[in-house]
């Protein structure tokens, strides 16, 4: 077989090695979008790893494999914030809430790995261990300060005729607070989440990150 020959055929197996790592890990983030299973759902309260797979894919194989299992978790997001009620649950309905921030951890996540791996270390230290653990917390606080900030912009600020923008997407959090029997300004609460959850979400999205990606990047699954 001509060296062509073993180019294109090598192609071809890490297009579809990419392809179907793709398509399990947009079935893993639609199961971890269930209640209990990627996320410890609170009567005030979510929170999530469901994010996991968006940071895996993203390391593994690149920016956008990352977007699209990103994007089908956004959607998962979304759909899921239909069934299950908890005082954050309507907000998911806004894309801008459930979505954008969902594609903005791949961005950040692939900004960040690509960033750390051209550092100029020794050769003698293995910095990919670290890469992947720092970027994975780079994810988990996008995702933190994207969804709380979303939240905040489009149904807490008032931006447009004195009430928030993008309200008829979800009730006003004033509301909500009210009606989950929640005291204090919308602001402290959504800043409550973020202090009490953030820190717990990129210690566990780290250290799984870190011990799933070096697993299936020695079982040849990873591009670096």
């Amino acid at each position: 077989m001509s060296n062509t020959s073993k180019s294109i055929t090598e192609k071809n197996r890490e297009k579809t090695r990419t392809l179907t790592v793709t398509g399990i890990m947009c079935g893993i983030v639609i199961v971890m979008s269930f209640p209990f299973v990627g996320t410890i759902v609170l009567p005030a309260v979510s929170a999530t790893i469901a994010f996991l797979p968006v940071i895996i894919t993203t390391i593994m194989l690149g920016l956008k494999p990352g977007l699209v299992v990103a994007f089908v978790g956004g959607i998962a997001s979304l759909v899921r914030a239909l069934f299950v009620v908890n005082a954050l649950s309507p907000f998911f309905l806004n894309p801008l809430v459930s979505i954008l921030p969902r594609l903005m951890i791949a961005v950040m996540v692939w900004l960040a790995f690509k960033g750390l791996m051209s550092l100029p270390l020794p050769k003698t230290f293995d910095k990919i261990p670290l890469a992947v653990a720092i970027s994975a917390a780079v994810g988990s606080v996008t995702n933190t300060i994207l969804v709380l900030g979303s939240i905040y912009l489009w149904h807490v600020a008032p931006l447009r005729n004195g009430g928030p923008i993008l309200a008829n997407f979800g009730p006003p959090i004033a509301n909500q607070m009210s009606e989950f029997g929640i005291l204090g300004e919308p602001a402290t609460w959504l800043f409550g989440i973020g202090a009490a959850n953030g820190g717990i979400e990129l210690i566990v999205n780290a250290l799984l990150a870190t011990i799933l990606v070096l697993t299936l990047r020695n079982a040849k699954f990873a591009k670096f």
